[in-house]
């Protein structure tokens, strides 16, 4: 039981962090644009705001997929065991619907 905690805490944490990473991607992409908007702005500096949005985005990605992997173990779990039981809601991470 201790490790579907753990694993419960993981995922929520994940998830957490994924909405304002999120909204920093989309920032870092809009900044990367307004540059390249700018007829003096520096090639160096587009190049930059590219790669700081490429590499953000990169870690997103393993974020997501590291989620991916957890879950489907969760939910493995969960139909190996046949629970029949209503999951503990307040468990459930904000957003996530059954």
């Amino acid at each position: 039981m201790k490790e579907n905690n753990n694993y419960h805490d993981t995922i929520s944490q994940l998830i957490a962090f994924l909405k304002p990473m999120s909204e920093s991607y989309r920032l870092l992409v809009g900044a990367a644009d307004e540059f390249n908007k700018i007829t003096l702005a520096h090639k160096k500096d587009l190049e930059d705001a590219i790669n700081r949005a490429d590499d953000l985005g990169d870690i997103i990605d393993k974020l997501i997929k590291t989620l991916d992997r957890l879950l489907e173990k969760e939910l493995h779990r969960i139909k190996k065991e046949g629970l029949e039981e209503k999951p503990d809601e307040s468990k459930i991470p904000k957003g996530i619907t059954l």
